[in-house]
C-alpha cells in the first residue's frame, strides 16, 4: 500500500510560509456566511485556506480530523468537501470532558453540518473506517500525546489504516529546538520535528 506522509512543523510566524495561493474552492469555505464569528477571527492566525490548499484537501473527499476540540477545522472541512464528502471529527475523553464536548454539540446541533461524523473515541482506536479516507489531519495536538499517554504507535497505525492508497496524514504542530525531543511537551506545547517524523514514519 503506497501512501503519502505529509508533515508540516509550523511555529504562528511560519504560517505565511505556506503560500499566499488558495484555491477557489478553500476560498469559498472560509467564506462561508454560516461559520462562527468566533472562528473567523482566528483565521488571521491559522490561515486556513492554505492550509486546506497545503494538504490538497478537495470537494467530495472524505477526510478526518484528529482530536477537533471545538470544531474549527471541521467547520472549515465540512464546508470544503460538500455534499458529496463527509468529515470524521474525533475527541478523546480528556477533551471531552474537559472543552469539546459542549462546543461540538453546539456546532453540530440541529444538523447544521450534515455531512460531519462525530467520533467520541481515543486515538488508539479513532472508529475511523478502514481504507477509506482521502486525508486524516492532527493539528496542534501531537504533542499533547506525551502527556496524555496515547498509545502513539496505535494512533499512527489506526490512521494509516483508514486511509486509502495515496491518502495524507496531516500533521501540523509547534517545533521544539532541536534536540528538544518530547521534553517540553507540556510545558511550551512543542514537540522536535525530527522525533515526530521517526514515530510516524515507523
Amino acid at each position: 500500500m503506497r501512501m503519502t506522509v505529509c508533515m508540516c512543523m509550523v511555529v504562528w510566524v511560519m504560517v505565511p510560509a505556506l503560500g499566499s495561493a488558495q484555491s477557489p474552492e478553500s476560498k469559498a469555505a472560509v467564506a462561508n456566511t454560516g461559520r462562527p464569528e468566533a472562528d473567523v477571527k482566528r483565521d488571521v492566525q491559522r490561515k486556513p485556506a492554505a492550509v486546506l490548499d497545503f494538504f490538497g484537501i478537495k470537494p467530495g473527499m472524505a477526510v478526518a480530523d484528529l482530536m477537533a476540540g471545538g470544531g474549527y477545522y471541521t467547520e472549515l472541512l465540512s464546508h470544503l468537501v460538500g455534499p458529496t464528502g463527509t468529515v470524521y471529527a474525533q475527541n478523546n475523553k480528556i477533551a471531552l470532558e474537559r472543552f469539546a464536548d459542549a462546543a461540538m454539540t453546539k456546532r453540530l446541533a440541529d444538523n447544521r453540518l450534515p455531512r460531519v461524523v462525530r467520533l467520541d473515541k481515543e486515538l488508539e482506536a479513532p472508529g475511523l473506517p478502514d481504507g477509506k479516507l482521502d486525508a486524516v489531519l492532527l493539528v496542534l495536538f501531537y504533542h499533547d500525546t506525551y502527556w496524555q499517554k496515547v498509545d502513539r504507535d496505535a494512533m499512527n497505525a489506526a490512521v494509516l489504516q483508514a486511509l486509502k492508497p495515496g491518502g495524507i496524514f496531516g500533521v501540523i504542530d509547534h517545533a521544539a529546538a532541536k534536540g528538544a525531543g518530547s521534553s517540553v511537551n507540556k510545558s511550551l506545547h512543542r514537540i522536535e520535528e525530527s522525533l515526530l517524523k521517526q514515530e510516524i514514519l515507523k
